[in-house]
């Protein structure tokens, strides 16, 4: 168990896709998503499990290391995608990621796959984290996508 924190999650966000320039390593991210409104035509069964509509979620995270060890911190992250009623929906997408000795910052960029998408509402795509080595996930931080269905 871990007992000084030795890293954070600065911030997570949605995006349709996102690019790394190989000479500089800047990040450019295009299309922030907030918000996407889907129009379905003919009728849907709202009381329907089964998925009705399905897009893939483009996360880009930073993550920074808080202590300056002379080691390597090597982390573990866990994606998941929640919908308006709390329930995780699609599959859960892990990550490992290696912060090199001098090296305080680290990005992830992950393609969530194909998410069911039901009904309107806040979905939230959950980023959990732990040290190699821990047994527990801990939520470390959260970015929202409104989701408006119009049948």
């Amino acid at each position: 168990m871990t007992t000084k924190q030795t890293f954070s999650h600065e911030w997570s966000l949605i995006c349709q896709r996102s690019l790394v320039d190989r000479e500089s390593n800047l990040l450019s991210i295009i299309d922030a998503i907030e918000q996407v409104t889907i129009t379905v035509p003919g009728p849907v069964g709202e009381s329907s499990d089964e998925p009705r509509i399905s897009m893939p979620i483009h996360v880009v995270s930073r993550f920074r290391k808080l202590t300056d060890t002379g080691k390597e911190l090597g982390l573990e992250v866990l994606y998941e995608v929640r919908n308006p009623a709390g329930k995780m929906v699609g599959d859960a997408v892990p990550v490992s990621i290696v912060m090199k000795n001098g090296i305080r910052n680290y990005r992830t960029r992950v393609t969530l796959g194909r998410v069911p998408m039901n009904s309107s509402g806040l979905y939230m795509v959950h980023v959990k984290a732990r040290e190699v080595g821990e047994v527990a996930y801990k939520r470390v931080g959260s970015a929202p996508l409104e989701v408006v269905i119009n049948r």
